[in-house]
């Protein structure tokens, strides 16, 4: 598709099916921020670049009562029902929060952190191959750590928005696309900052993901990707997980060896590691995904 450069700005409202606690959404997001794809502002609303298919845009999102106050500065305005999904998968707009808060406010020892949160969501993605590059370098290392590298491949292996576009960016980085997976496939792992096993554990990733060998997006088949990522090299059940979690919006997923986790679980005096913890945690599914943020929470 061309690129026309339009930018005025498209203005929409997504609904959800409360409780919603969007600022929680926003919070988890901005904890993750990437400096020049994403922005959250002193208000509260996060913005973010996007890569679509008639070329980049810029979507500015702000929760309120029962939805999403979404702006879209697009390329290409043929690109907006795939920017608003996009929105809609990030923000989980699609749960049922009664019936989630209703099963794991049942299940000690979750009640008082659901009953103290209700309508907590679990963000998506707005791109499967964004994820899998996020939590391939989120592997072993802080969040704040992970920002950090991530921000210098968006710097170093981004691409600039056209000025018109830009000209939207309320960050104070300069604004730059994710890099795209043929670009990330290109590179060689000696130059990334991070682990050379990490590192070749990317670029083969992407490679696959660019060529078509790997397919992350919703329509795909979760349980093909996750058995696909996992023949590659540096690639476990940990970062399949992840990326299930949030690019398949997978409701069941949870991380048991991971460090929050067990943290909350030893303040919540229950056990911390081995089986034991699969055993409690399969007492919250089909809504895991929701159990694991809240205890990300409480950590």
């Amino acid at each position: 598709m061309g690129q026309s450069h339009e930018s005025a700005a498209i203005d929409v409202r997504l609904a959800t099916a409360p409780p919603f606690a969007g600022d929680l959404a926003v919070s988890y997001l901005g904890a993750r921020e990437v400096a020049g794809v994403e922005y959250v502002d002193p208000g509260g609303a996060y913005h973010r670049t996007l890569n679509l298919s008639g070329g980049p845009g810029i979507v500015s999102m702000t929760p309120s009562g029962e939805g999403v106050s979404v702006r879209l500065v697009l390329s290409d305005r043929g690109d907006l029902t795939s920017a608003l999904d996009r929105c809609h998968r990030l923000f989980d707009l699609g749960a049922d929060s009664v019936a989630i808060d209703a099963h794991l406010g049942d299940h000690p020892p979750l009640g008082d952190l659901v009953r103290a949160r209700p309508g907590l969501r679990s963000p998506g993605a707005v791109d499967g191959a964004e994820m899998l590059v996020r939590a391939i370098v989120g592997q072993q290392v802080s969040v704040a750590g992970a920002r950090t590298v991530l921000g210098v491949l968006a710097e170093r292996h981004g691409e600039d928005l056209p000025a018109a576009i830009a000209a939207h960016w309320p960050g104070p980085s300069r604004p730059r696309t994710f890099p795209r997976p043929a670009r990330l496939a290109e590179l060689n792992p000696q130059d990334l900052p991070m682990p050379r096993a990490r590192g070749r554990a990317l670029v083969s990733a992407m490679g696959e993901v660019s060529k078509g060998g790997l397919r992350l997006d919703p329509g795909d088949d979760p349980t093909e990707a996750a058995e696909r990522m996992q023949t590659i090299a540096g690639i476990g059940p940990w970062t399949a997980s992840y990326v299930a979690l949030r690019a398949f919006g997978d409701a069941d997923v949870f991380l048991a060896s991971d460090l929050a986790v067990r943290r909350s679980l030893a303040k919540l005096e229950q056990p911390a590691s081995g089986p034991e913890v699969v055993t409690l945690a399969q007492r919250w599914s089909p809504w895991r995904s929701y159990a694991l943020h809240h205890l990300w929470l409480a950590s």
